[in-house]
């Protein structure tokens, strides 16, 4: 996903009809010069949409740790797929089904098959203050913020509950709605002390919802290791004057 780290390099797509890609060509598997090689089978038509490669970052050359010379972007999809270190790209007809995508980035469903060739982010949100290692200081008013993202487009509006998920209540962005990009959203909040259940729910333009993590799991089996876009939710504890109360831990509600 895209925040505030700005690349600069040259489209995928320029660098393939520069080369003569052929029609016959379907399927990309760009290959890292690290010790793993690593690769992922990318369709055609994906690469030749927005992906490019870059040789800079945020104004200065790539850094060793971030691919350094060249490394791929692709916007909305899961990083795995940002191949580090590029030194080529091949063209076949039929995905290749690489060491990493058969071993690893598939998603072991309930019924035991395997989900291959998941490629994008889906819509997904955490509340990033307050969260763990915080600890509340007592009744009254906090500004609970987070960051939203969808690798299918723009996120559309995010929606924030104190009761796990009985009653919602809208946030405002903070920062600009981008394509494929993070987005930081606020939501005022008056706590009483009591016991709360903070989670946040974001929707994107194309409709789709953030699920619970029991619809995820429910959906996905509890296998999947790659793929958790449910709902976080934190629990805070009701307030007891400083000792305990107000402090806050991650649990699966």
């Amino acid at each position: 996903m895209m925040s505030c780290v700005e690349y600069t390099g040259v489209r995928l797509s320029d660098l393939l009809k520069e080369a003569g890609i052929k029609p016959e060509g379907k399927w990309i598997l760009p290959e890292g010069a690290d010790a793993s090689g690593m690769s992922r089978s990318i369709p055609v038509d994906l690469a030749m949409d927005d992906c490019f490669v870059a040789y800079a970052q945020n104004g200065e050359a790539l850094r060793r740790e971030q691919g350094y010379p060249i490394r791929l972007v692709v916007p909305g999809c899961e990083a795995n797929m940002w191949v580090k270190y590029l030194r080529r790209i091949y063209v076949h007809d039929v995905p290749m089904q690489h060491r990493e995508e058969t071993s690893k980035y598939t998603e072991l469903m309930p019924d035991g098959t395997a989900q291959r060739f998941s490629w994008y982010m889906e819509a997904n949100s955490v509340i990033t203050y307050p969260s763990p290692d915080f600890k509340m200081q007592g009744p009254g008013k906090y500004f609970v913020r987070g960051l939203a993202w969808s690798g299918r487009g723009k996120v559309a509006h995010v929606d924030v509950s104190f009761d796990g998920g009985k009653n919602w209540k809208e946030a405002h962005f903070t920062s600009p709605v981008l394509d494929k990009a993070w987005t930081r959203f606020e939501v005022e909040w008056d706590w009483d002390g009591s016991e709360a259940f903070m989670m946040s729910r974001v929707t994107d333009e194309t409709g789709y919802v953030q699920p619970p993590m029991p619809q995820m799991r429910k959906l996905e089996g509890t296998n999947n290791v790659y793929h958790r876009t449910a709902m976080v939710t934190w629990r805070i504890h009701a307030w007891d004057g400083g000792k305990n109360g107000g402090m806050i831990e991650n649990v699966q509600y």
